[in-house]
């Protein structure tokens, strides 16, 4: 619940009924058949040397999977990559190695990705990288460290791409020059969701139109291009337990780089039931509220400019109580579960905001 959020793409309305056990396929088909393998980028860098003979300068990407203790979902996860990566890349692409960056001090996901990588043929290198300092911040940017290729593209271990990606993200980068490119990530349920989940819609995502400039992006399906990043000294913040995307990518766009949409290239995300509870949603609204309301601290202009975000917060926070006591009176009617747990949600998200103007300490 980030202020500001575009409208959302409800999949629970566009299948109905068919919400887990691939209920999402005939619209992922649909976003793929929109993209043509053959198209050619519009920005496309030639190499000085071969200037005018029509031979292409290729850009190499590294696709980065970040996992933590959950070794048959990254599984998962690299064979769908694999396959993806097999299909013919944009005239200017090259994906030249798969990252695994495993978060697990114990080193859970090794064995896996070996032996994946011994039976796996693909022209991209298959590269096993332990990351045993906690945090999915310092995974990221232990993963931006690693990469070979001129862009880095995100995925988390609990997804799985399909056709059209990362084809339909580097694409953008290429045809608009932005830093970073995201794109749509769908939810899968791997049991059927209570009634009150269906009916709230608590894991629809934002979708925008494609090309579209964006004021903050999620990292799990995510391209960078690593010399802008870098150029701008901009890394993933550890302070963030959560949020961590959009304090990097808020960032970004405040240092002047551009961030970018892609309709084409989307990603399924699984979930499982430990996420079915009005006591997960509130959690993960607090922190995500709080990370928001750091990110936007950090990103104010002096000590007046923070007390004025201050004030920002605490105005929208106040307006956002209001709206959670009207939910939770409206879950009071029978069979309106999903409004009682929204309005619950909302109020977890408004403490995150007043926790984090009374905390937040400049770094």
């Amino acid at each position: 619940m980030y202020p500001n959020k575009p409208a959302h793409r409800s999949l629970a309305a566009t299948v109905p009924g068919t919400l887990w056990a691939g209920g999402q396929r005939p619209l992922i088909q649909h976003l793929f058949r929109t993209f043509d393998p053959g198209h050619r980028a519009v920005n496309t860098t030639f190499d000085n040397e071969n200037q005018g003979t029509g031979t292409m300068f290729r850009r190499s990407a590294s696709i980065g999977i970040l996992t933590y203790r959950r070794p048959e979902e990254v599984k998962r996860c690299l064979e769908a990559v694999v396959a993806a990566i097999a299909e013919p890349m944009p005239d200017s692409w090259s994906v030249d190695e798969v990252m695994v960056i495993d978060n697990d001090p114990d080193g859970s996901a090794r064995a896996v990705v070996s032996k994946l990588a011994e039976r796996t043929v693909s022209a991209a290198s298959i590269r096993y990288v332990h990351e045993p300092r906690a945090g999915v911040s310092i995974a990221r940017n232990r993963a931006m460290a690693e990469a070979a290729g001129d862009v880095l593209v995100f995925i988390d271990d609990d997804e799985i791409p399909h056709e059209g990606w990362p084809h339909g993200l580097l694409t953008v980068l290429d045809e608009t020059g932005a830093a970073m490119v995201g794109g749509p990530v769908l939810t899968e349920f791997t049991a059927p969701p209570p009634r009150w989940i269906v009916d709230g819609r608590f894991f629809d995502r934002d979708d925008a139109p494609h090309r579209s400039a964006r004021a903050w992006l999620r990292s799990g399906n995510l391209a960078i291009d690593l010399e802008q990043v870098r150029g701008a000294g901009l890394l993933f913040d550890p302070r963030y337990r959560q949020g961590e995307d959009s304090a990097f990518t808020r960032a970004a766009r405040a240092a002047g780089l551009e961030l970018r949409w892609s309709s084409v290239g989307a990603i399924t995300e699984f979930v499982g039931a430990d996420r079915f509870s009005t006591r997960w949603r509130a959690r993960r609204e607090y922190l995500s509220n709080r990370a928001w309301t750091r990110s936007s601290l950090d990103l104010a202009d002096g000590a007046t400019g923070r007390a004025a975000s201050r004030a920002r917060v605490a105005t929208v926070a106040l307006a956002r109580a209001g709206q959670g006591l009207a939910l939770m009176a409206a879950g009071l009617w029978p069979g309106r579960a999903d409004r009682r747990a929204e309005g619950l949600a909302v109020w977890a998200g408004v403490g995150g905001r007043i926790v984090e103007i009374m905390a937040y300490r400049r770094p």
